[in-house]
């Protein structure tokens, strides 16, 4: 989804600078909204798998999860204000990716293959 944005919306998007505010403003929600909910998914599906295979592991991902909050915005920012804000969307692809890779095994464990 990021990609795609990336590559075919972002370049489209300042034609709609004279567009009315609520126009613009539905308009990034609508960009917004689906990469939110795609990259919020990753904790709650790690966490339940945690909780099933490993439950003493819990606290510490909630521990690593609290570290990254708080890294993230400021590296975020560094990032963006130095490459601009595609270097920033952009690296989350290869990060994600990165985690959703690890996810197979976690299932496949909890499930006993």
């Amino acid at each position: 989804i990021l990609l795609v944005e990336h590559f075919f919306f972002f370049p489209r998007l300042p034609q709609f600078v004279d567009l009315p505010f609520f126009t613009r403003v539905s308009m990034a929600a609508a960009l917004v909204f689906p990469i939110g909910v795609c990259l919020g998914v990753f904790l709650p599906t790690v966490l339940d798998l945690i909780k099933q295979r490993s439950p003493q592991l819990v606290p510490w991902a909630w521990g690593v999860n609290g570290v990254f909050s708080v890294l993230a915005p400021l590296l975020a920012v560094a990032l963006a204000t130095t490459f601009g804000i595609s270097a920033l969307l952009l690296s989350a692809v290869p990060i994600y990716l990165l985690v959703s890779f690890s996810l197979p095994s976690l299932r496949s464990a909890e499930e006993g293959h």
